[in-house]
This record gives structure tokens, C-alpha cells and sequence, in this order.
């Protein structure tokens, strides 16, 4: 990661700047060297704009003032018209800080990329510290207009696609699968070390898609139903029957197979987590401590039992286990009407689930022996 933070202010009031100035002053004497914040200052709307199309490679974010003519009778809100210029455009963060917050455009989404907040209510040293914050998980270099994903691709291009490149040269419609195509490179890239020599442990959160993508109802999406949003499923039916078909866009499937996500904060599971951190106080106790433990790891891995499969716990999706001897079938018109989409399990792990859940209902039990006369045999 770059030791640079590099800011766009826009602001034409002499006191914020000064306030921004000092701020920076004495941030970087604190954060210094393993980070330095750099700031250019837009004192109109016009400096803004130039400004941002200069800097759009290099830039960690941006503070935009919505009204930018101070001490005009009109009223004037030339900052949504710098946002715009980002808006969907370019891959870094806002931070719109303004005494007129009811004139942000509502046509903007507002996010953790794009915050509202009003300039008596904020610390500048909280706000810029924010940055910091965004700029530390890494987004902006993995997907800024020169980040880690160019980078990526420039390898991509020229050590696999170009060698390539000749046989999709008679192939009709190319360019979506050609995407699809220099996508799969790509991951092959992200699943592995940046030597290549192992795989790489993944977090949670990639588990899930939210919003969902789909339009419509498809495999490995998360529902609940709008009656009973307590209760949480997971739909199994396979991807070819769910997939619009035909001129009219209809799904093969009249019918759809959804499996109970259990959570873990109840009955068993939660004795095992409660007691998985609980304090060994006695030697008898460590025992049963580390057996919890045991029995958690084997939830997490997947090695618990075949009949559960375990879904992480984030802070937009609920974790939990599904549940494949709870099964549903409901009519498609039913999930249509009475269902509402939380998010979708990312494909990756889609294909374990239903790996495992096709595993599950073709296990063939053999005879037992009689393990006494086999041993017998011998010795």
C-alpha cells in the first residue's frame, strides 16, 4: 500500500480550508512516516472538475462542499455537480461536508463511498481519519482507475489471452464471453498467494452477494418469507431449471427446493460456543473446553456432520447452518409473491453446497460385520 493518501478538497469558505490545513498538519506529524496525507484544494466548481479529471488515477478520495458561491442570495449548489463527475464514473470516496445537507441530490446513493454530514456536526479529524480507514482495507488500490485489478489484467493480457486470442477469432458474440473468459484467469490469480506457492484463507464476507444481481429467484439465494422473516432458506433447485427460458423468460421449474438455514445461536451449537469460551478455572474443565472447540472447528470446516452446511456470520448477512434434512418445496408463484431475497451465495461456494447436498441423499450404507470375527481372522 501506497504511504500517500491523496485528497481533492472542494471548498471555498478561507475558514474550512484553514480548518482542513491545520488538521492535515497534524495528522501527519502523527502518522508520519508510515502515512502522509496530501491535500489539493478547488475553491470552484470549474477548479473541482478540472481537478478531478487531472487527478482521477491518483486520487484517494475527495470532500465536497455542496454550495460553492458563499455569500450568494441565489441558491447555488454547485458541489452536485462535482459529485456527478464521480458519481458511477470514478472508484474512490466522498465526503460531503456542507451546511445545507437537504440540498444533496437524492438521485445519489448514500454509502460509506458517499457520506452526507453537516459541517457543525463533524470533527474534521474523524472525517479524515475515515479516509485513512477506507484507504487501510485496500479498495481503492484493487480497484482504483490504476489499482491492483490493471495490474492484474495487464499479466493476464499478455501471459495468457494473447496466446489465445487467435481461436476466438471466428467466435460469434465474443466479447461477454471473452469477459467471462479473462474473469476466470483472474481468479485463478486471487486464489493463490502472490508467489503462487499456496492457496489463500478467504473471509467471510465473500461468501455473499448483497444486493443480489438476479432479478429473479435463482440457486443459492438467501430467503425469507414475508410472514415469518425469522426464518431463513437457502434455494436448491438446480441452476438450469431455474434459469429464463424461452421467449417469455419462464423457468423450467413449476416447483422450488429450499432448505432451513439454522442458526447457531440456539440449542446445541450455542452450548458448544458458549463453552468453547468459557475460561479453563479447573483441570477438569479443560476437557470439555477443548472438545467444544474441536466440535466448532469441525462446524466451520464443514466436518461436523454431512447433514449441516455452515454458512459465516458477517455484519450484512446472519450466519448459520443449512439444514438439508429440512427441506421445503414451494410452488415458483409462491416464492414470486410471498418471498423477498436477502442475498446470494456467491458461486464458488454454491457449487460445494449443492456437492454436498447431492452427497448427503446418495449415501448407500454397506452391511455391518462383525468387527470381533474379522479381527480374529487376523491375528
Amino acid at each position: 500500500m501506497s504511504n500517500k493518501l491523496q485528497i481533492l478538497i472542494v471548498e471555498d469558505s478561507p475558514s474550512d480550508i484553514q480548518s482542513y490545513q491545520d488538521t492535515i498538519t497534524t495528522l501527519n506529524m502523527e502518522l508520519s512516516p508510515s502515512l502522509i496525507i496530501e491535500a489539493v484544494y478547488a475553491r470552484s466548481k470549474e477548479e473541482g472538475i478540472g481537478l478531478i479529471h487531472e487527478m482521477k488515477d491518483v486520487l484517494d478520495g475527495a470532500f465536497i462542499d455542496l454550495k460553492l458561491q458563499s455569500g450568494t442570495t441565489i441558491e447555488v449548489n454547485e458541489g452536485n455537480e462535482l459529485i456527478q463527475e464521480i458519481y458511477g464514473k470514478l472508484r474512490f470516496p466522498v465526503i460531503v461536508l456542507t451546511n445545507t445537507p437537504g440540498a444533496f441530490n437524492s438521485d445519489f446513493t448514500k454509502s460509506i463511498f458517499l457520506q452526507v454530514q453537516t459541517k457543525t456536526d463533524i470533527e474534521y479529524r474523524d472525517v479524515i481519519m475515515s479516509l485513512v480507514a477506507i484507504k487501510k482495507t485496500g479498495i481503492t488500490r484493487i480497484l482504483g482507475r490504476k489499482g491492483l485489478v490493471e495490474e492484474m489484467l495487464d499479466q493476464i493480457f499478455w501471459k495468457n489471452i494473447s496466446t489465445t486470442l487467435s481461436l476466438w477469432l471466428n467466435v460469434d458474440n465474443s466479447e461477454k464471453a471473452l469477459l467471462r473468459y479473462t474473469l476466470t484467469h483472474l481468479q485463478e490469480h486471487l486464489e493463490v498467494s502472490d508467489d503462487g506457492s499456496e492457496f489463500v484463507d478467504v473471509v467471510p464476507i465473500e461468501n455473499y452477494i448483497k444486493p443480489s444481481i438476479k432479478d429473479y429467484f435463482f440457486t443459492g439465494d438467501i430467503v425469507t418469507k414475508r410472514s415469518d422473516s425469522n426464518k431463513r432458506f437457502v434455494i436448491l433447485t438446480p441452476a438450469c431449471d431455474l434459469a429464463p427460458h424461452g421467449q417469455d423468460k419462464v423457468p423450467k421449474a413449476k416447483d422450488v427446493l429450499l432448505a432451513e438455514i439454522q442458526t447457531l445461536a440456539n440449542g446445541l451449537f450455542f452450548e458448544k460456543i458458549k463453552i468453547a469460551k468459557m475460561d479453563a478455572i479447573s483441570d477438569d474443565k479443560v476437557g470439555i473446553i477443548e472438545s467444544a472447540k474441536d466440535d466448532l472447528k469441525k462446524i466451520i470446516t464443514n466436518n461436523y456432520s454431512p447433514k449441516y452446511y455452515y454458512l459465516p456470520n458477517t455484519s450484512i448477512i446472519p450466519g448459520g447452518l443449512i439444514n438439508f434434512q429440512k427441506l421445503n418445496s414451494v410452488k415458483l408463484s409462491d416464492l414470486n409473491e410471498n418471498y423477498e431475497k436477502e442475498a446470494t451465495i456467491t458461486i464458488q461456494f454454491v457449487k460445494d453446497i449443492i456437492a454436498r447436498f447431492s452427497f448427503y441423499y446418495s449415501r448407500q450404507g454397506s452391511p455391518d460385520f462383525d468387527f470381533n470375527k474379522i479381527l480374529a481372522s487376523y491375528l
